[in-house]
């Protein structure tokens, strides 16, 4: 079970789910999907979850086998940029659902992980 505010848990179920989503799928490496619904020229996007190795889809309420027709999506159709979910508060809170739902994956290396302290007065390999 998430531990998360319920202003902060509808805030990512109906505002801002794709955020979510963008950051758990850097923290895990698992696509995003989107739910929508309508005509396919003028489709009603309902929700960006993430797609789990098991095939769950999963959002701020933890994971999820009752949606279908779901398709593949990535930040650029929206115009999002890695600074829009890279923020703090957004990493943070895509960790907890992780870690609410005991989803943490261990040992997996993002991009954050990857920068290394240097001492000063070291200079790197040419």
């Amino acid at each position: 079970m998430n531990a998360m505010s319920d202003a902060t848990r509808e805030r990512y179920l109906y505002q801002d789910c794709a955020l979510l989503a963008l950051a758990i799928s850097d923290l895990t490496g698992w696509p995003c999907v989107l739910i929508s619904e309508g005509p396919d020229d003028d489709p009603d996007v309902r929700h960006v979850l993430v797609r789990m190795p098991d095939g769950r889809l999963l959002d701020v309420d933890g994971p999820h086998g009752d949606y279908r027709d779901e398709e593949p999506w990535v930040a650029a159709d929206w115009g999002l940029a890695e600074a829009d979910w890279r923020q703090p508060d957004i990493m943070a809170d895509a960790a907890a659902v992780l870690a609410g739902y005991g989803l943490a994956v261990p040992g997996r290396v993002t991009r954050t992980t990857r920068i290394r302290a240097v001492r000063p007065g070291w200079r790197a390999a040419r």
